[in-house]
C-alpha cells in the first residue's frame, strides 16, 4: 500500500489517496487525473532510483533538481507555484517535498527490503508509434513519450514473423519485420502496414505489444549491462555488504568466508548471512515485478473492446502479485468492466466452475485490492461502496442519467 498526497499542482487543490494493487481514476477533461497519476509514478521511479543507488538522494536532493526532472519528464511545465507539495509513502522511504523550499526530504523505513521493478508510463499519445512511420527518425524531446517509444521499439522486435502476436480476439495479428509494423487482419490472410490500419488498431495494438513486453519479455531478455549499471551494482553490493556483515571491506567479509570454510564458529550464522546477501542483490538488482500507469485505455475502441481489453489487463496484473496498474479513464465501461470483475472474484468463492465460463478466473479481482477516485475541482473523491463491495452504479451511469432526466423534461414538454 502506497500513501500519495499531492497540494496545489496544476488544477489539483489537495488530494490526499491510498494506492492499491489496482488504482482508477475517472473524472472531466483536466480535472487533474494525469496529473496525479503522472506524480504516483515519478515517486515510484524515485523510490527506486533511491532505493538501488543511494548516492542518487544527493543530486536529487540538490535544489531545483526533483522538481526539475519532473516536469521535464512529465510535461508539468507550469503545474508547480510555491505552495505546491508532494508527499508520498510506502514500505520502502517516505518522500516530502515542497516546492517553496525547492529540495526533497528522504526517510528510510525499511531500504532493504526494496525489490526492483519495472516502472512504465504509457502516455494517451502513444498511437503516434503508428500514426507517424518514420518516427524513429525524429528527434523527440527525453519525456514519457519518448521513453514510450523507446520501450516500444525493444517490444516490437519480440514479434516476428513467423509467430505474430494475436490482439485480443477481433481477428488480427501483428508483427514486425525489421523495418515495418504489419498487421495481418480477418480470415483472409490480409496484409496491412499499422499505420494504415483503423485508428483503433492503431491505439489497441502499440498498447498490447507495450504490455506484453513489460508483462513477459523483460523477465526473459538479458540486455547488455551499461557503464551505469556496472556503477549500480557495485554501489548495490558495497550498501549491501554493510547492511548484512557490519562492513563493505572484501577483505574482512574473504575473513569471514574462510571461517565458514573451514568450520569455524557461527557456522550457521554465517552461512544466514551469505544466504540474505545473495537474495538481497538479487532484489535490487533483478526485475521482479511491473508498476504500469495507462491513460485513457479506452481511446478510439468500440464498448465490447474496452470490455475485452479491460479483462487482459487485469489478467496481465494478475501474474503477478508485486504488479501495481494505475488507469486514467473517461469511459464508464471500463468502470463496469471493473465491476464485473471485481464481482466475478466474489461470486466465485461460491461456484468457480460456473463464474469461469462466464468470465476466466485470470481476470477476476479482489475488491480489497481495487482503489477508485472521481476527480474533480480540484480534489477526489472515492468511488466505492464497501457495503456491496463494487464502484458506486450511480458514478458509472451519471452521464446517462444526465441524459435521462434530460430526455424526460423533453417528453413533459410534449405532453
Amino acid at each position: 500500500m502506497r500513501h500519495l498526497v499531492i497540494k496545489n499542482i496544476g488544477s489539483i487543490i489537495e488530494v490526499d489517496i491510498e494506492l492499491s494493487k489496482l488504482n482508477l481514476f475517472i473524472g472531466p477533461q483536466s480535472s487533474g487525473k494525469s496529473t496525479i497519476t503522472k506524480i504516483a509514478c515519478y515517486c515510484s521511479w524515485v523510490e527506486k532510483r533511491t532505493a538501488i543507488l543511494n548516492s542518487n538522494q544527493e543530486s536529487l536532493s540538490e535544489k531545483g533538481v526533483f522538481a526539475k526532472e519532473l516536469i521535464r519528464f512529465h510535461k508539468l511545465s507550469g503545474y508547480l507555484n510555491n505552495n505546491s507539495s508532494i508527499f508520498y509513502e510506502s514500505d520502502i522511504l517516505t518522500i516530502s517535498y515542497s516546492h517553496n523550499e525547492g529540495v526533497p526530504v528522504f526517510k528510510w523505513k525499511n531500504r532493504f527490503n526494496y525489490k526492483r521493478g519495472k516502472i512504465s508510463y504509457i502516455p494517451s499519445e502513444r498511437n503516434i508509434v503508428a500514426a507517424i512511420p518514420n518516427w524513429i527518425n525524429i528527434k523527440f524531446t527525453d519525456n514519457n513519450i519518448r521513453s514510450f517509444m523507446s520501450d516500444w521499439d525493444e517490444a516490437r522486435s519480440s514479434c516476428q514473423k513467423e509467430n505474430p502476436f494475436n490482439i485480443l480476439n477481433i481477428g488480427a495479428k501483428y508483427f514486425f519485420d525489421g523495418e515495418r509494423d504489419k498487421v495481418i487482419v480477418d480470415q483472409t490472410n490480409r496484409m496491412l502496414e499499422l499505420t494504415d490500419t483503423s485508428s483503433g488498431m492503431q491505439s489497441l495494438i502499440p498498447l498490447l505489444v507495450h504490455l506484453n513486453y513489460i508483462y513477459y519479455s523483460i523477465y526473459h531478455t538479458e540486455s547488455p549491462e551499461s557503464v551505469e549499471d556496472l556503477y549500480i551494482k557495485r554501489t548495490i553490493n558495497s550498501d549491501l555488504m554493510l547492511d548484512v556483515f557490519g562492513t563493505n571491506e572484501p577483505r574482512q567479509i574473504f575473513k569471514l568466508l574462510e571461517q565458514r570454510q573451514k568450520g569455524g564458529d557461527d557456522v550457521d550464522g554465517l552461512l544466514s548471512k551469505f544466504e540474505k546477501f545473495e537474495t538481497l542483490v538479487k532484489h535490487f538488482s533483478q526485475t521482479h515485478f511491473t508498476n504500469t500507469y495507462l491513460e485513457e485505455p479506452e481511446q478510439n475502441l468500440f464498448p465490447e473492446t474496452q470490455r475485452d481489453l479491460v479483462g487482459e489487463l487485469v489478467r496481465l496484473h494478475n501474474l503477478n502479485e508485486d504488479h501495481s496498474l494505475t488507469i486514467t479513464t473517461h469511459s464508464p465501461y471500463v468502470l463496469s468492466s471493473i465491476n464485473n470483475l471485481i464481482y466475478a472474484h466474489e461470486v466465485g468463492e461460491k461456484d468457480r466452475g460456473k463464474v469461469n465460463a462466464i468470465i476466466p478466473e485470470q481476470s477476476w479481482i479482489d475488491f480489497s485490492k481495487v482503489r477508485v477516485y472521481f476527480v474533480d475541482k480540484g480534489t477526489v473523491s472515492c468511488l466505492l461502496d464497501h457495503e456491496i463491495k463494487q464502484i458506486k452504479v450511480e458514478a458509472i451511469d451519471e452521464v446517462s442519467n444526465i441524459l435521462n432526466r434530460e430526455y424526460d423534461d423533453l417528453l413533459a414538454i410534449e405532453n
